[in-house]
């Protein structure tokens, strides 16, 4: 039938968290796509049925005139990441954020969860890793301006996540940025991180927007 779009996840140990991560990322991109079609958010209701086997949910739209080209627009679309590097009709980037999801949840290396396969009008189809590096050069690098810090650039480490120090030049401290491992708030970090917003500054540091905001600093003692 051409309004029914199932989600199958094969693994021998799938886990509670990457289960929910793989079915909100498969309804979210439903979600997106449909409403790219039909231009109205919310515009058909969609019936969730479970099926014997592996983890498989299928979902059958009520009869609605939109529904034919809102399944062949979703398969279209996956075919075309898996293949290429352009933007399929319909998939705008949050679209194209919940497909990234679904094709990096998985692994084909790892048994526990190996498989994440997408069925449209009857015809299968895989999400994998090659879907991730095609959205990743359709959406581009982008950067994120962290302000700027007036000193000496002393450390970048990517071991652990990446790190940059740079050695405040008043106080001879040390403003220490990492990214979402970053378990604390120092004072002095957050008052470094102010002073970088002043006209005064003289450096500036960027990061890939994908870490997460420059408020998260911590304090690093010379010792």
């Amino acid at each position: 039938m051409n309004n029914i779009i199932t989600l199958e996840l094969e693994g021998d140990r799938i886990t509670a968290d990457k289960f929910k991560k793989a079915v909100i990322a498969f309804y979210g991109l439903v979600d997106e796509v449909s409403s790219a079609v039909t231009g109205k958010k919310k515009s058909v209701d969609w019936i969730v049925s479970v099926k014997q086997g592996s983890i498989i949910l299928q979902s059958e739209a009520e009869p609605k005139k939109e529904v034919e080209k809102i399944v062949a627009s979703l398969g279209n679309g996956l075919e075309s990441l898996e293949e290429s590097q352009e933007q399929p009709e319909y998939f705008n980037d949050r679209a194209l954020n919940h497909a990234r999801v679904l094709s990096s949840v998985s692994d084909p290396k790892d048994s526990e969860f190996s498989r994440v396969k997408i069925t449209t009008n009857g015809t299968p189809r895989d999400v994998t890793l090659h879907s991730a590096a095609n959205i990743d050069s359709i959406q581009g690098y982008k950067t994120k301006g962290l302000g700027a810090v007036e000193g000496k650039l002393w450390t970048i480490s990517g071991y652990g996540g990446l790190k940059i120090v740079v050695y405040e030049a008043i106080t001879n401290s040390a403003a220490y940025y990492r990214d979402q491992i970053a378990k604390e708030h120092h004072p002095d970090a957050k008052r470094i991180v102010e002073n970088s917003m002043k006209p005064k500054t003289l450096s500036g540091v960027s990061q890939a927007s994908s870490l997460s905001e420059a408020s998260r600093y911590e304090h690093m003692s010379d010792a």
